[in-house]
């Protein structure tokens, strides 16, 4: 919560539209939701969950096709969100993430960066980021199990 209110704080001054941050059991949310769904409302517009209960209620997922440039993604990446026919459906979480460095293909490719091999070219790479102008932090979240 501490890491995400300003997220929600900076979208509030960018768009001028109030928030109501509220904490649910995901237990809690999948009895609920369901129900709330077939009725045409919901306790939020924006809901975090896990994946399983999308993948058990695609009737709700919602298509992005439109939305997202595939492109700016790695390969790969959004495999779990694609349809075989290429379309992209919104879901609040990929599944079964693996560990790994995820990072912006085009924003690497356009400030002459390259993907760390080690822990301390990753630690190097973040310092070099964090020059650029307009990049506020480095890295969303990381966790080393070395």
């Amino acid at each position: 919560m501490d890491a995400f209110l300003p997220v929600l704080e900076e979208f509030k001054a960018k768009t001028a539209i109030d928030y109501t941050y509220q904490t649910y059991r995901a237990e809690d949310l999948a009895n609920v939701l369901p129900a709330q769904f077939s009725a045409k409302k919901a306790p939020a517009d924006v809901i975090f969950m896990w994946s399983n209960f999308i993948t058990n209620n695609t009737q709700h997922l919602v298509e992005l096709s439109d939305v997202i440039d595939t492109r700016a993604y790695i390969p790969g990446a959004l495999d779990n969100v694609k349809t075989s026919d290429g379309k992209v459906f919104g879901i609040s979480y990929t599944a079964k993430v693996e560990p790994g460095f995820w990072y912006r293909k085009s924003f690497f490719e356009s400030h002459g960066l390259k993907p760390p091999t080690t822990s301390d070219e990753f630690v190097a790479l973040l310092e070099k980021i964090e020059t650029i102008p307009g990049v506020k932090k480095a890295i969303a979240s990381w966790e080393y199990h070395g």
